[in-house]
């Protein structure tokens, strides 16, 4: 699922670590903001979207910041690529197990083995040592 570009907002702001004096004079760092109620996807996964993450009051996914880039674009990039890996997640629904038997020759192995560890082990029993 693609998120559309117009229903993102952006802020930026001074990004702080590596880049020198591009990092400081300019504003690199990208603060992405999604209102979830004017999204154009379907209701149901609105709804699942909701239930997994945290909304503010007035509708918008929690922010995501990204200052790890020394550009701009890199780092609307990398904000956007982290709301949809979220939103991803959200609507990820796991596949329901289908339980299953043992085969007849794995039931049979595994009898056969401990039948083997018995007999190994009760062959020790009769053997006692009482010089201790």
């Amino acid at each position: 699922m693609s998120i559309i570009i117009h229903e993102v907002t952006f802020k930026y702001f001074t990004a702080s670590g590596p880049g020198g004096q591009n990092l400081q004079k300019n504003k690199t760092g990208v603060q992405l903001f999604w209102n979830i109620d004017e999204s154009s996807i379907p209701l149901e996964n609105k709804e699942k979207i909701r239930r997994v993450n945290r909304t503010t009051k007035e509708g918008f996914l929690v922010q995501f910041k990204s200052q790890t880039e020394r550009s701009l674009d890199m780092n609307k990039k990398n904000a956007i690529y982290k709301l949809e890996n979220l939103v991803e997640q959200s609507l990820f629904v796991p596949k329901a197990r289908k339980a299953t038997k043992p085969t007849r020759s794995s039931v049979r192995r595994r009898l056969t083995d401990k039948k083997v560890h018995k007999d190994r082990k009760s062959s020790r029993r009769g053997n006692k040592v009482s010089d201790w």
